[in-house]
């Protein structure tokens, strides 16, 4: 019997719980109640089931559990992410059960050269395996380190040294593909046009005439040609920056699509990183993402005194220009502080407020005539 009751020299009755799981012992405390010791040995058998499951689980078997089925509520650009910024860790790690990982070598693995990015989407694998019951605590939450800089955090491009990135394009790739290279980025820096978006873009989206340009669709990561972010087509301002670099861009016989890989072909995910690498090395900045062309343009158009509404058209949101303020806007500083004080200066009725003060303190009224209440 799991529970052995047993008289004790005061005469109380006490009862023990104790199990056999695969031929070890294991004790489940002594209780007051045979209810409660009931409970506990429910309890117990649980857990001992859930230990071994966690025993037999390996880092690999979760990690292609976790993307098969628990991930299937994202997008597929998403999904792509995440497990680009797992599988270093699955391949280092995955035959290993999921119980052994400590951390130690989840600090240690978060913390090397090489592994921005990865934290939060290990983080979020554990994640899961704690709320299956199959480890007990996520080793890679609560590591005490500062937090990862964001995209709000960034310093984005100034207006030259985006026109610099685009030379270095034409330097790198020379001078047809680095044309087209070169229009690329400035679409995506002066449009705010997604990179699934400028890959698909074809030349009768464009209307030079009107200075728009028509966002209809965007390339997932798994190569399928889908509607725009939101399933939202909208028509986005064509700067002449950008109508320029595409007017120089060769049109190639029998292709729609304005912009492809360097022999032609669909710009994909797994050739993006053959155009765009070497130009952002040319340029001094490895690490440079494409997505921050999106951030200089809200940075650009604010320095510009667009408001956020119309910033977040250009850029395809549906908030008002919240996430601009929030996220995307990164405008200087300094730029601001002159900005309010020329805003200050045009106003010539403003009254510095100590004079206000010193004129109703003199006279019984305020500045304006009415009476001191």
């Amino acid at each position: 019997m799991p529970v052995h009751s047993r008289t004790t020299k005061s005469g109380q009755v006490r009862h023990l719980v104790r199990v056999n799981h695969q031929g070890k012992p294991a004790f489940g405390g002594t209780h007051d109640t045979l209810r409660a010791a009931k409970a506990a040995e429910k309890a117990l058998i649980a857990r001992l089931d859930r230990d071994g499951d966690t025993e037999r689980v390996t880092v690999s078997d979760f990690s292609e559990r976790w993307q098969r089925t628990m991930l299937d509520h994202v997008r597929a650009s998403t999904r792509e992410t995440y497990r680009h910024a797992v599988k270093p860790f699955v391949d280092a790690n995955g035959h290993r059960l999921l119980s052994s990982i400590t951390r130690d070598e989840a600090h240690r693995w978060v913390t090397k050269a090489g592994q921005r990015g990865s934290r939060s989407p290990l983080r979020t694998l554990f994640s899961a395996a704690v709320r299956l019951d199959l480890i007990r605590s996520n080793p890679f939450a609560n590591l005490g380190l500062p937090s990862e800089p964001g995209r709000r955090d960034l310093t984005t491009l100034t207006e030259d040294e985006v026109q610099k990135l685009a030379a270095a394009a034409r330097d790198v790739h020379g001078p047809q593909y680095g044309a087209e290279v070169a229009a690329l980025i400035l679409m995506a820096a002066y449009t705010a046009m997604r990179r699934g978006e400028l890959v698909v873009l074809e030349w009768d989206d464009i209307s030079f005439s009107e200075e728009e340009v028509r966002v209809t669709k965007t390339l997932s990561n798994d190569r399928e040609i889908l509607p725009p972010k939101n399933s939202k087509p909208r028509t986005v301002v064509l700067p002449r920056p950008a109508a320029d670099a595409l007017r120089a861009v060769p049109r190639h016989l029998g292709r729609t699509r304005v912009f492809g890989s360097a022999r032609g072909s669909l710009l994909t995910k797994s050739n993006w990183h053959y155009t765009w690498d070497p130009v952002r090395r040319a340029f001094g900045k490895p690490d440079f993402d494409f997505h921050e062309l999106r951030h200089f343009t809200a940075t650009h158009l604010l320095m510009l005194d667009a408001p956020p509404w119309l910033v977040a058209e250009q850029l395809g949101h549906s908030d008002g220009g919240q996430l601009v303020v929030r996220l995307y806007g990164h405008p200087d500083k300094q730029h601001v502080r002159s900005r309010i004080r020329a805003a200050f200066e045009r106003d010539s009725n403003v009254i510095p407020l100590r004079n206000a003060q010193s004129d109703s303190d003199a006279t019984g009224t305020t500045a304006g005539g009415a009476p001191v209440a």
